[in-house]
């Protein structure tokens, strides 16, 4: 089941209001163990009053903490922050009074690193009712990829959730990893051997605030002791000690790997012949690979699993709202859309986020290129 504090996490996260001191305190989240793995790019933290911030794994880049009092506030790697008396904290571009091209080129990447998981978690958890068949889902940054995987181990360990029949629920198991380098070939053997090579390496860690950890560490790790010897030998061990790790329920079995790279269609059919048990297949992937994916879709069907992928997200109406709202923070207030801008964003409704991302992008490196290349102090520009 879920923890109160992750249902507390998510429903700050999805709120629309701006006081994030006020919103920490109303959601019951506790800033010296909750805010730790997230994506808090561009955050104003406000007048947020607490012992200890711990922002451990955390991404804080552009985040306003000027404000808060904290005796002790762990950054990134652990290590303890220094926050300045006065102007923004992390401030990269200069005086926040001045309006300037660094400046804008910050908002441009604020407005690049912008996601909206929820598409694609309906996306994924909709494909529960259409079939058993293994699903694809793409990310761009590291934030999205904890988001997405957390957003989806909420969802499968929640027992009052949609996906959730009886006592009898399905049985999950889940994979984690930020060090998939290997090179993606499209040949069974290139794609078993990255993908045992990974499973193998010291370098994964699934320990990134998902409940459980330790049960699924423990599943985790039996299934990890049992690959030895050749490739294809590790193919029969993986499948047996995964269906092993499935039993204990009826209803079919759900294995998230995230940061894994797809497998072969071989080690997938050796998974199904372990078992008459369905089991669901969820991977979550960089989208370096969704190139690989596109271009060669005949070869990608024949040898690789999983087929299908989610797709992009799609804009609405409060991808509009959430970006205007970034840019306004990202440029200190700034700068922010106009109503005519606004209703032409409005065109991008039901296509994909990205071109909805590229136009706002657009309008930002055009209003940057008529800009001198010194400091300008202007109160604000309209889009």
């Amino acid at each position: 089941m879920m923890t109160e504090a992750l249902k507390a996490l998510f429903a700050l996260f999805e709120t629309e209001e701006d006081d994030f001191a006020l919103l920490v305190q109303r959601f019951g989240i506790d800033p010296a163990t909750d805010l730790q793995n997230c994506d808090l790019t561009n955050v104003d933290f406000g007048s947020l009053a607490a012992d200890t911030l711990n922002l451990t794994g955390s991404d804080i880049e552009g985040a306003n903490l000027s404000k808060v009092r904290c005796k002790h506030i762990l950054g990134a790697a652990g290590e303890v922050l220094k926050i300045p008396h006065h102007g923004t904290a992390f401030d990269q571009v200069g005086d926040a009074r001045f309006l300037s091209r660094p400046l804008i080129d910050a908002v441009v990447l604020a407005v690049s690193r912008y996601q909206n998981p929820d598409w694609t978690i309906k996306a994924i958890v909709n494909s529960f009712n259409d079939s058993a068949a293994p699903i694809l889902a793409f990310y761009d940054s590291s934030a999205e990829q904890d988001v997405l995987t957390k957003r989806l181990c909420s969802i499968l360990n929640d027992l009052s959730g949609p996906l959730y029949v009886n006592p009898d629920r399905a049985k999950f198991v889940w994979f984690y990893s930020k060090a998939e380098k290997s090179r993606f070939e499209l040949k069974a053997s290139s794609l078993e051997q990255n993908f045992f090579d990974l499973l193998r390496s010291d370098r994964t860690s699934d320990d990134i605030g998902v409940y459980p950890y330790l049960s699924n560490r423990e599943a985790v790790n039996q299934i990890k002791e049992g690959l030895e010897g050749s490739y294809d030998k590790m193919r029969g061990a993986f499948a047996r000690k995964l269906v092993r790790e499935m039993r204990g329920s009826e209803r079919r079995g759900v294995v998230l790997f995230s940061g894994y790279p797809p497998v072969s269609r071989r080690l997938y059919q050796d998974i199904r012949s372990a078992t008459n048990q369905p089991i669901k297949l969820i991977f979550l992937c960089s989208s370096k690979l969704e190139d690989e994916y596109k271009s060669q879709p005949v070869e990608w069907k024949r040898l690789v699993i999983p087929t299908y992928a989610v797709g992009q997200p799609q804009a609405s109406n409060h991808d509009v709202e959430r970006l205007g709202k970034r840019v306004e923070m990202a440029s200190r207030g700034k700068i922010s859309f106009g109503g005519e801008f606004q209703a032409h964003l409005q065109r991008w409704r039901g296509k994909p986020l990205v071109a909805l991302k590229q136009e706002i992008i657009d309008r930002l490196r055009h209003v940057a290129s008529a800009l001198p290349m010194y400091e300008m102090n202007i109160d604000d520009v309209v889009l």
